[in-house]
């Protein structure tokens, strides 16, 4: 199963952060996706060895102008939940 230990990401003054994924009970295979076109994840995939951890990168993208924002990165490894992680940042200026 997996577990994402990561729930709550801020990106305040920087555009890259890192969520923490781990394998529970034997081995999984996970997805991830972004609801925000401005998030993208380093891999949108992969797989975890029995009780292997692995960091997934996250950037925000930032234009000129950066509104302040949130978005939702969503991780799935069948048969269990989908988990959730808050991503959130502030304006910022190039």
């Amino acid at each position: 199963m997996l577990k994402v230990l990561t729930t709550r990401l801020e990106l305040y003054g920087r555009n890259v952060g890192t969520i923490r994924l781990k394998a529970e009970n034997g081995p999984v295979t996970w997805t991830g996706e972004s609801s925000s076109p401005q998030l993208t994840l380093q891999d949108r995939s992969g797989g975890l060895a029995a009780d292997g951890s692995r960091d997934v990168r996250v950037r925000l993208r930032t234009g000129l102008i950066n509104l302040p924002g949130r978005a939702t990165l969503t991780f799935t490894a069948p048969p269990g939940p989908p988990q959730q992680v808050t991503v959130l940042w502030g304006v910022s200026l190039l």
